[in-house]
């Protein structure tokens, strides 16, 4: 349980804000099969309780509520509400969720429905299922991990959304991690015709590496179109079907000269058709973490930020 206060001399910006979490996890429950996990929040505002009495969900979010079954050494099925790691990107699900390991190889079959798009709850008409094929390989240095993905997800019986998708990550060089995710779009609807032409809707890259114990860097590169749900959004479909192409670049250094001095440098780029001027921001802190005698943690940070309608200087 935590509470968050925020006093002022004026009435509106006075607040307490209250959050409660529960998680817990439980792996074969008296040495059975069956497992368990759940991962809850409750959060609510000091003169807001009208709004949860309206809708308890405005303050409830269930993350995960879920339970698995062992069928055999190397197969399972989960029941609930659940992320597949294998699966990430589609979020949670609600519905069934089976695994079968095969020596390096893992896969998997999904049905269910999609959280509630506006407040997380359950909803009956976000029907969606998918499959996904999953390759684990391990040498002496790291571990390298593939996956690919299949989905197509449903509003009230109508297909939503049918895309691919493909993931990798890569610890198989010292001191260097590489991870990449595509999004290929396999469904699209315009003037009432169907089209199941691939169009790549999402890249990404990041690349992390550590120079020695005291220094290490990382870069990443994210580009990504518009995302089109046809049935969840069909009244702003016109507004969407332009491929607006969101690029974005980030860039950090860590350097730890000492195990109680920390340096840190971020800098990021972040731009989209239609802007007046890119995003652009830059980052950078000290912390000490055990200042002698007082016996206590600093930071000190600058950050500049520039977009189209600010320029900030923290």
């Amino acid at each position: 349980a935590s509470s968050y206060l925020n006093y002022s001399n004026t009435d509106y910006a006075s607040k307490n804000r209250m959050r409660y979490r529960l998680s817990m996890n439980f792996e074969n429950i008296g040495d059975s099969r069956f497992s368990a996990d759940s991962y809850i929040t409750f959060s609510h505002k000091q003169g807001q309780w009208d709004q949860i009495n309206d809708n308890i969900f405005n303050a409830l979010k269930i993350y995960s509520l879920s339970a698995r079954y062992e069928i055999k050494e190397h197969s399972s099925i989960w029941v609930g509400r659940k992320i597949s790691p294998n699966a990430s990107n589609i979020g949670a699900v609600d519905g069934i969720q089976t695994e079968t390991k095969i020596k390096n190889f893992s896969t998997g079959i999904i049905a269910g429905t999609r959280p509630d798009y506006q407040d997380y709850s359950f909803n009956s008409q976000l029907f969606e299922y998918g499959a996904y094929v999953s390759h684990v390989h391990m040498n002496k240095i790291g571990r390298m991990q593939s996956s690919m993905a299949f989905f197509n997800q449903t509003n009230t019986g109508k297909t939503d959304r049918r895309y691919l998708y493909l993931q990798n990550s890569n610890a198989l060089v010292k001191n260097l991690f590489l991870f990449t995710a595509f999004e290929m779009d396999l469904y699209k609807l315009k003037d009432g015709i169907v089209s199941s032409k691939p169009s790549l809707t999402s890249a990404y890259f990041s690349l992390r590496y550590r120079f020695n114990r005291k220094l290490s860097a990382y870069a990443s590169y994210d580009a990504r179109k518009n995302v089109i749900y046809y049935e969840t959004y069909k009244n702003y479909i016109d507004a969407l079907l332009e491929d607006a192409l969101r690029q974005g670049l980030q860039l950090r250094i860590n350097y730890r000269p000492s195990n109680i001095i920390h340096f840190g440098l971020h800098g990021s780029y972040r731009y989209r058709k239609g802007d007046l001027q890119a995003t652009q921001s830059l980052n950078g802190f000290m912390t000490v973490t055990r200042i002698p005698i007082v016996k206590v943690s600093a930071t000190l940070s600058a950050n500049l930020l520039q977009t189209s309608y600010l320029q900030g200087k923290i």
